[in-house]
């Protein structure tokens, strides 16, 4: 939703996104009914099997490319990604896919995996029991908050 209207000129006071994930094929691959029953995440070491049933997936729902995209088309930023540790449905490192793309997203061309990571680790704040936050900034107008905190279901 957000894409479509940036790709418009709207600007946006912030976006918060709970839960969040990069894209269907990827969480289906990773998520498992209430906790407990997989779907493709057994298929995981055969990717060409799990390549073979994520092509009947119509809609991709490629998340983390839109909201790059977001980031990008947007003069003003101020996105919060917020993620639960104990999250069984969506495993929280999707949060982190997304945090990715979008911080990646307001550099020219982008940065390898070793330094987004280093960059990374000199803005999060560690809060215990797993948790943490992480700040990005591009200047003053865009801002990338991502939180992973340690406890959410109950």
């Amino acid at each position: 939703m957000v894409e479509h209207y940036a790709e418009k000129g709207t600007n946006f006071a912030g976006v918060v996104l709970v839960a969040g994930f990069t894209d269907l094929p990827n969480l289906l691959t990773s998520y498992s009914i209430a906790g407990w029953v997989p779907i493709l995440s057994p298929l995981r070491p055969y990717p060409a099997l799990v390549g073979l049933f994520t092509n009947y997936i119509v809609d991709k729902w490629p998340s983390a490319t839109r909201l790059a995209n977001f980031v990008r088309l947007s003069k003003r930023v101020r996105l919060f990604i917020i993620h639960s540790k104990d999250d069984y449905e969506i495993p929280w490192y999707q949060s982190e896919g997304l945090f990715a793309a979008a911080a990646n997203a307001t550099t020219d061309g982008g940065m390898d995996v070793a330094l987004f990571k280093k960059m990374k680790a000199r803005s999060t704040v560690e809060m215990g029991h797993g948790a943490f936050i992480s700040t990005w900034k591009s200047g003053d107008d865009k801002i990338i908050r991502e939180e992973i905190v340690a406890y959410g279901r109950e």
